[in-house]
């Protein structure tokens, strides 16, 4: 596996720079409640959708010049890794990733197609400081807190769900269900990829959390602005 820096690349995508601009939308003081989610949900769509396009042109490239699949690997520091940890997967596994946990709750590998992981990067930034801004506002314990961003994480995930159906079914409909057949090669292709990476992984434990505040923090995901520029990233490898 040959290492490789993209950020560079990331920050001049233009496609990319659109869902920025349209987050910048979303996090506008002097907007209306109900025009930051409407321009939320137009952030989480177009993210969606540049993830589907890029898979589209790639499956139309002639042989060997489709997509090159890639390991990531980003570092977690935080006053809730694992929760961080957890918001950084759900945004990835929505793109079509498959992650692990390395080096406990400090670190998450991820193996997917370069543009998916950009475009679930450009979300995480933002929902991550979105996150930490909200639940230091919950009155409670750490443990109380944790359930809070639970929540927050699990509505997001909701959302980003949705997106994907969205743009996916839109994309279906110009070309005669052409995008489905491409994203579930794509996402096998993906999970073999994960399965030859990481042949001996063992599932994680389950955790326990406070729920008393749960309900609050899915409220605040369902908000939650997703804009962001940049994320901190080791490195990434290109699988072969």
């Amino acid at each position: 596996m040959t290492s490789v820096r993209t950020e560079a690349d990331q920050a001049a995508d233009p496609n990319l720079e659109r869902i920025r601009k349209a987050l910048l939308l979303a996090q506008d003081e002097g907007a209306t409640e109900g025009e930051r989610e409407q321009a939320n949900r137009m952030a989480a769509r177009l993210a969606a959708k540049y993830g589907i396009d890029m898979a589209m042109a790639s499956a139309n490239r002639p042989a060997g010049h489709a997509d090159e699949m890639v390991l990531k690997e980003f570092g977690i520091d935080s006053d809730f890794p694992a929760l961080d940890q957890r918001l950084l997967s759900v945004l990835m596994r929505s793109m079509g990733c498959q992650c692990i946990r390395t080096n406990g709750d400090h670190e998450l590998s991820v193996v997917g197609y370069p543009s998916d992981i950009a475009a679930a990067e450009v979300l995480y930034v933002s929902l991550g400081l979105q996150m930490v801004s909200g639940v230091i506002k919950v009155d409670g314990d750490h443990e109380k807190r944790k359930g809070w961003m639970l929540g927050f994480i699990d509505a997001v995930a909701v959302r980003c769900e949705e997106a994907r159906r969205a743009a996916k079914g839109d994309a279906d409909s110009t070309s005669d269900g052409g995008a489905s057949l491409v994203l579930a090669s794509r996402e096998l292709a993906v999970i073999k990829a994960f399965d030859a990476e990481f042949p001996n992984r063992v599932k994680s434990r389950a955790r326990r959390f406070d729920y008393s505040a749960y309900g609050a923090g899915a409220a605040a995901g369902r908000r939650a602005t997703m804009g962001g520029t940049s994320v901190d990233a080791s490195g990434q490898k290109a699988l072969t």
